[in-house]
């Protein structure tokens, strides 16, 4: 949507990037609104990471803007001649980052976060340029209107695939997918259209490529910054970086002929801070292994006045040695008590996921149970005659609910250039207030429409079901249709 050339500023004296509206767009009234919303953007912004507008304005009837003149090339350069090591690529990601959560600071999102638009500054510095596709986060803005698909497919958020209104955390999305690309050397998603990627990026999860191409830790930040869920991502550009940082330096790997893999090596001070919590660790592992493998003796226990000594702080190179005290006293131990069940170790939480712990987590056998004596049912009650008390009683009179409000789903936009269509069954509770709960698919069409009938069913209204007069929630089966037209 735009033209740009290496020009010279001769009143200044200095060469700039001249970015000029192209001829066929002069006469579009929306391209034009797009050029100068840019200009106006980008002065907005001073950031040493954000590539400066240095004047604007329109000479014979072309719109154009002078800026600061990089010449190192783009991301997308970089890519295409190798992929960087690891310690390059955070370091580049950070001036991305720095920059982005500076915009979104100001109100701004880029929207178009993607290798051509990262332009090099110097080896490990980069500068986000083209804010052309931007908008500023005001009420009432046009630029800010949902039902508009804005963008590049294959560095989308989903939510912005679907042309809904995006905020900061679109950005932090299609940073998760550059940096997805930097590290593995291809984008996660593509496709035969532009509407098959971004399908995938609305369905589909990321790709996990080899350990050995993309560590296990620095996948699993990026799948995080990648979530589907806007609301499951990191709350910041920065943060996404600096995870990402810290699990670039927790996963040195070595290569068959003993060289280092491109993943750079964690700091000293780094090291030993880990170090000296790994050997406590250690210590701790030690001891319980040579308690667990002792020879029993009945009814003693090992004690003894000598101190514990623990490896000092610079002791990283080696584990420490345990020397065990001989027995010096033995006193009664009372009776054994049933050990807890072991958890296996795959079921222990990954230290860079801060997903919360739940019962379902775990296998069932790592889940003791509690044993419950069962009562025997009370004895009916008889009267005179013999019968029992219960059978007096009159049946229940029971009504089912009775639908109020129904609302049309809306039919994502998606979804109509796939020309999906068809009949979603669902199973939802109407609570003894007339509220819809617990909606699920029982009979799905497609992930789109699925999640838009759900939407839609929510937002139904019922008045309750009776027994005896009584509200009461119940569960009801409905259908919901998606045609085109």
């Amino acid at each position: 949507m735009s033209t740009v050339y290496e020009a010279w500023d001769s009143r200044l004296g200095r060469a700039v990037a001249l970015k000029v509206l192209p001829p066929e767009f002069l006469h579009d009234p929306k391209f034009a609104e797009r050029f100068a919303q840019e200009a106006r953007v980008v002065a907005a912004l001073e950031h040493p990471n954000i590539v400066p507008i240095h004047a604007s304005g329109v000479d014979e009837g072309i719109p154009w803007m002078s800026m600061r003149l990089l010449t190192g090339g783009t991301i997308g350069d970089l890519l295409a001649d190798r992929r960087p090591e690891a310690g390059r690529i955070v370091e580049l990601l950070r001036s991305v980052a720095s920059a982005l959560d500076y915009a979104h600071a100001h109100g701004i999102v880029h929207r178009d976060i993607k290798p051509t638009n990262v332009l090099l500054d110097g080896p490990d510095r980069a500068c986000v340029g083209d804010f052309g596709l931007a908008y500023v986060l005001e009420v009432g803005s046009r630029m800010t209107q949902s039902g508009v698909v804005a963008g590049t497919p294959e560095y989308m958020a989903p939510e912005q695939a679907l042309g809904k209104a995006v905020d900061h955390r679109c950005d932090i999305y299609s940073l998760a997918i550059l940096a997805y690309e930097m590290f593995a050397g291809v984008p996660p998603f593509t496709g035969g259209s532009p509407v098959a990627v971004l399908l995938k990026h609305v369905n589909d999860p990321l790709p996990e490529p080899s350990d050995e191409c993309v560590a296990s830790p620095v996948m699993r930040v990026i799948q995080r910054g990648a979530a589907k869920e806007p609301g499951a991502r990191w709350p910041s550009a920065t943060a996404f970086v600096e995870a990402l940082d810290l699990a670039v330096c927790t996963s040195v790997r070595t290569t068959a002929t003993g060289s280092a893999h491109f993943f750079r090596r964690p700091a000293r001070k780094r090291i030993r801070r880990m170090t000296s919590a790994g050997a406590a660790a250690s210590l701790a592992a030690m001891t319980a292994a040579w308690l667990a493998t002792r020879e029993p003796r009945s009814n003693a226990v090992v004690a003894s006045n000598a101190p514990a000594v623990l490896p000092s702080r610079d002791a990283v190179q080696s584990p420490p040695i345990l020397s065990l005290p001989d027995v010096s006293a033995a006193v009664p131990l009372p009776a054994a008590k049933p050990s807890r069940p072991s958890i296996p170790n795959q079921w222990v939480p990954s230290l860079l996921s801060d997903a919360p712990i739940s019962p379902s987590s775990f296998p069932p056998a790592a889940i003791p149970t509690a044993v419950k004596a069962v009562e025997p049912p009370p004895t009916p009650l008889h009267d005179d005659a013999g019968t029992t008390a219960a059978s007096k009683s009159p049946p229940d009179i029971v009504t089912t609910p009775k639908r109020l409000r129904t609302v049309s789903p809306e039919y994502p936009q998606v979804a109509r250039a796939a020309q999906l269509e068809g009949d979603v069954l669902l199973e939802a509770t109407v609570t003894a207030e007339g509220k819809v709960t617990n909606v699920t698919v029982l009979r799905p069409v497609h992930p789109l429409l699925d999640d838009a009938a759900r939407k839609a069913v929510l937002l139904y209204e019922y008045l309750p079901a009776r027994r005896n007069d009584v509200p009461e929630a119940a569960v009801v089966r409905l259908t919901v249709s998606f045609r085109l037209r």
